[in-house]
């Protein structure tokens, strides 16, 4: 994840532009943090989509108002920073959500908000496009933690952007108590869309990774699709006792590995990037990478980053 300067409670720095990060190497995947505030009315009232108002701006079109000209121009900055990180083979998605979002999804919506995100971020052609007219986003997040959305509705989404985005990736970031509270209920359906998800293994006590009761098992067992092993980026990233070493990730994903749990392993989701980065300033692991298909080749690499760990597929933040 990048947008919302969590490393700045490491280091007192701000984060640095997404494509500093892309440039790194570390990094397969990046969610931009958050599309904060937005309902069924959306189409027509407008939005919040807040990447740090100390950074990069909050894009708050709510009520109708005018967007800030330094924020729109800021925007098409990252939109230019999108285009040269897809060039490197990063994805880029926006994650919908966080802590303090504020979301209302009607029942029977879905289809209209599924042509607005369409419209707004993927490839459609709407007349509000934050990041520049040619500028499409690889994927969709799911970070609702205040809200629970109508199945249906969320599906809706979902099939509408896979019907107009053929390589479109669509992933959620639940909390490791199974079911999820705010997501749980569309993880369970039947051909709910998603593609994989990125459980939160921290800030939930006993399901956090670095505790006994670590339920990546369970997750498989109950949802049978790719997992990506979320862990914060550095103690200030998550609430206390929550933070998992270098070396009790490599030994969570060992184990992981050793069992028939091993297909189902598609990568470690760290939050976030700007707190990781900054981690890997003092610590340096070296990694190894394998695809979580076993018919696919493995390559290694070396990196500097905390939460790049061994055995898995990919990185995401």
């Amino acid at each position: 994840y990048w947008g919302q300067s969590s490393g700045y409670f490491t280091n007192n720095k701000y984060q640095n532009s997404l494509l500093s990060y892309c440039q790194t190497g570390h990094w397969d995947i990046i969610h931009l943090a958050f599309l904060a505030t937005f309902s069924s009315t959306s189409p027509t009232t407008g939005f919040i989509l807040d990447l740090d108002k100390n950074t990069y701006g909050v894009w708050d079109s709510t009520g109708g108002k005018a967007v800030d000209p330094a924020v729109v121009k800021s925007f098409l900055q990252v939109g230019q920073d999108i285009q040269a990180c897809q060039k490197l083979g990063v994805k880029i998605g926006l994650s919908l959500g966080g802590a303090l979002a504020s979301i209302e999804i009607k029942a029977g919506s879905g289809p209209a908000l599924g042509k607005w995100l369409h419209d707004t971020f993927f490839g459609g052609n709407g007349a509000v496009r934050p990041f520049g007219a040619g500028v499409v986003l690889d994927g969709l997040d799911y970070d609702d933690e205040t809200s629970v959305p109508p199945v249906a509705d969320i599906i809706a989404i979902n099939q509408f952007l896979k019907a107009n985005n053929p390589k479109v990736f669509i992933t959620a970031a639940p909390q490791c108590p199974f079911p999820d509270y705010n997501i749980g209920g569309v993880l369970a359906a039947a051909n709910n869309g998603f593609d994989f998800v990125q459980v939160q293994f921290y800030n939930n006590g006993q399901c956090n990774l670095n505790n006994p009761l670590f339920n990546f098992d369970q997750w498989v067992e109950m949802l049978g699709i790719p997992i990506y092993v979320g862990v914060p980026g550095a103690t200030q990233s998550a609430n206390g006792g929550s933070y998992s070493t270098p070396a009790q990730v490599q030994s969570a994903l060992q184990l992981i590995t050793s069992e028939v749990l091993k297909p189902w392993l598609f990568g470690v989701m760290t939050w976030d990037v700007s707190s990781a980065e900054a981690t890997s300033k003092t610590t340096t692991t070296t990694t190894t990478t394998t695809s979580a298909k076993p018919s696919t080749s493995t390559t290694t690499k070396t990196t500097t980053t905390t939460t790049t760990t061994t055995k898995a597929a990919t990185t995401t933040t």
